[in-house]
């Protein structure tokens, strides 16, 4: 079993090992660096880095081209004993795909943001994300050069006052923000720039803290961004390690082919090692690897990641997604690390918080790396409410996911895919709407979610399920008229069927109200003097039915040509299971 920490800093260090990798004594930090395009990412990477790695500084030559970053960009720097990986994200509206990728494997963000030009479009996207997916942020404060000398420090004061008071209905109320110059002048360089070392200061204060060890059985879980052959050497493979770690030697496989093979040889931002861990930003040289089939994707353990086309997870809408997320009916793209699916949902939650319980605490996840995480409370033996709309009252993802306040009553979905998507158990995953790019103020990530359980293919064992075994209903509520009161006991009751044809036995023996006013009620909702009694048989073949009373109903009798007060309402209230073949109606 796989297991992440949902939506919090991602994957602490494992044991230390100093005495035979290089690295093992050092603190892995990767930090994503987001922001609007043109805000000034790529040349605030330059100022940082001490050592360049895959696609860094627009490498690309389309974005030497179009000068702007078009793929995650790799480099580090070291700062005391934490070697802080650096993710240079692209900041073009276009390219949220790609930003989505790198997301996922980074601890904390620094969002670049142009003094000039205050939060933009992008900014506001960026900011969405990183809620989502860290909980720590600090922000940048880019091109203070630009600003005329006599009224840079009232200017920038002032830039730093909007911001805060921006970043206070965020999860960042408190982030840091640091006015720096990353490329001062026009020279394209990182000479003479200034604000560089407090930046990394006010990163390394607001890091989030190391986490326990992990299990030294976790299963290697590698996502690698670009793949390329090197002469004498064969196929690369470089990326982050999210989950256990790999050997010189080891077998593992490679999930676009399926294929398993061999790890001949492991780089650490150039230096060769034995061992790439949780956190390390890593090449892996592959023996009898197709580079060809391997443009990006996932290596791991074998057979330890499943190819799903359904699954189970518990989600969250985010907060500023403005458009209806609807069961069944909302396309949405489905995205784990650089893999997408297009696929709807059905949303549906416990009972817990309708019938006013008290909230459950769910068990540890099996095999969970970390003590105290909270477990894939789904129970087959428990009865679902289906959700028509996730609305925006469910959004409270990162709470929702880490078991805190708010978080008691979690919204579950069932995720059906278009195409298998690779995604490890307790993974994090985000959906969103890709196709939305160009429309105004439209925010594009809709839900943030954890993988549960399997449905049906791609997997064996604990975590797979089948549909049918899912207790999900719609509450139904049918209404009749009551034709007559011929004893104490009893009521005569017409309107169930849709015709004088219709089989109404299937009510027979179902429990039904009687109201006595018309006052307004909710679905399903029972009030004071309302009568309770039980379809106890057909009456001829009109239709009519017998409903009968353990005790005396009340009611003014019908005798001769007198009818029923014309107040008086029934309604039959059921659920069907959404799954259930034979829709059997359920009390």
């Amino acid at each position: 079993l796989i297991h992440f920490p949902f939506c919090r800093p991602l994957f602490p260090p494992q044991p230390r090992l100093a005495h035979i990798y290089h690295h093992a004594s050092m603190r892995n930090l990767n930090l994503g660096i987001l922001g609007h395009v043109d805000a000034g990412k790529t040349s605030l990477v330059r100022a940082l880095s001490t050592t360049l790695s895959t696609a860094s500084l627009d490498k690309h030559p389309q974005s030497k081209e179009r000068g702007i970053t078009l793929d995650l960009g790799f480099s580090s720097l070291q700062a005391g004993d934490t070697q802080i990986t650096l993710v240079d994200c692209p900041g073009h509206a276009s390219l949220l795909r790609t930003v989505i990728g790198g997301a996922q494997i980074i601890d904390e963000v620094v969002l670049v943001v142009d003094v000039q030009k205050g939060i933009q479009p992008q900014t506001a996207e960026c900011i969405v994300l990183a809620e989502a997916v860290v909980d720590r942020l600090v922000v940048a404060l880019n091109k203070v050069d630009s600003l005329p000398e006599k009224d840079r420090v009232a200017k920038v004061e002032k830039v730093k006052k909007n911001l805060t008071k921006a970043f206070a209905s965020t999860r960042f109320p408190s982030a840091p923000i640091i006015a720096i110059s990353a490329s001062p002048g026009a020279s394209g360089t990182a000479e003479g720039s200034s604000g560089i070392q407090e930046l990394i200061d006010a990163v390394m204060e607001n890091a989030p803290p190391p986490r326990p060890d992990p299990a030294p059985s976790s299963p290697f879980l590698f996502l690698y961004d670009h793949c390329f052959s090197v002469k004498g050497t064969g196929t690369v493979a470089t990326g982050t390690v999210l989950s256990g770690r790999v050997d010189v030697n080891d077998t593992v496989e490679v999930m676009a082919t399926r294929e398993q093979t061999k790890v001949k040889s492991i780089q650490v931002f150039r230096k060769s090692v034995e061992r790439a861990q949780r956190g390390d930003r890593a090449g892996i040289a592959l023996a009898k690897a197709d580079v060809k089939k391997m443009e990006r994707g996932i290596i791991a353990t074998p057979s330890s990641v499943p190819s799903l086309k359904a699954f189970v997870a518990r989600v969250s809408r985010v907060r500023f997604y403005k458009t209806p997320v609807v069961s069944r009916k909302t396309k949405l793209h489905f995205s784990f690390g650089h893999e997408t699916s297009l696929g709807t949902a059905v949303f549906f939650r416990s009972l817990h918080e309708l019938k006013g319980a008290q909230p459950i605490k769910p068990p540890p996840l099996a095999g969970s790396e970390e003590e105290g995480e909270e477990g894939c409370d789904l129970s087959l033996a428990e009865d679902y409410l289906y959700v028509d709309e996730l609305t925006p009252e469910m959004a409270d993802g990162k709470a929702a996911m880490k078991g805190g306040e708010g978080s008691h009553y979690p919204v579950y979905a069932l995720i059906e895919l278009e195409t298998p998507l690779f995604c490890p158990f307790g993974a994090m995953f985000l959906a969103s709407r890709l196709d939305l790019e160009g429309v105004a103020k439209q925010c594009r990530l809709a839900l943030v979610g954890r993988m549960l359980h399997s449905i049906d293919e791609g997997s064996e064992g604990k975590q797979q399920i089948n549909k049918k075994d899912l207790r999900i209903f719609r509450p139904k509520e049918k209404p009749f008229d009551v034709v007559g009161i011929p004893d104490e006991y009893t009521v005569m009751g017409a309107g169930l069927a849709q015709s004088k044809k219709s089989d109404i036995s299937s009510f027979v023996g179902m429990k039904v109200v009687i109201s006595r006013g018309e006052e307004e009620r909710e679905e399903g909702e029972e009030k004071e003097g309302d009568l309770v009694g039980v379809v106890e048989g057909l009456f001829g073949v009109s239709g009519k039915f017998k409903i009968h009373f353990a005790e005396p109903h009340g009611l003014p009798l019908t005798k001769g040509k007198a009818k029923p007060p014309a107040e008086l309402r029934g309604f039959v209230r059921f659920h069907k299971y959404i799954f259930d073949e034979n829709k059997k109606m359920v009390q």
